[in-house]
């Protein structure tokens, strides 16, 4: 199906939606893809706040919610871009090397090796 694809862009809405072999094609069209760990992402980050704010009594509006939500996958875009460019790899691979970075941060930080 790859070859039949005109799109500028895809959003991957699900899990793992683009096989990798897909993505290549799909790089070597010039599309470009939005990973499902970024696209994602805006519920997990609500459920985390909820869960957080719900421990200290803290209240969010709604906007100031979409807000943080905002800004974080837009953090996180952009600093995917960065790695992306610098590695030169596909977006996708530099969300998951910015992840494994802050695991090992998070294990570095616990004293874990």
């Amino acid at each position: 199906n790859v070859e039949l694809i005109k799109a500028k862009g895809i959003v991957e809405a699900a899990n793992m939606p683009v096989h990798y072999k897909a993505e290549k094609v799909l790089a070597q069209k010039g599309i470009k893809i939005i990973p499902d760990i970024l696209a994602n992402a805006g519920g997990v980050i609500a459920s985390g706040e909820e869960y957080s704010k719900s421990l200290s009594a803290k209240y969010m509006k709604k906007e100031e919610t979409y807000a943080m939500i905002t800004q974080r996958i837009l953090n996180n875009l952009n600093l995917a871009k960065n790695i992306a460019k610098e590695h030169d790899v596909s977006l996708n691979l530099a969300c998951y090397i910015l992840a494994l970075r802050r695991i090992c941060h998070a294990h570095s930080i616990r004293g874990w090796r």
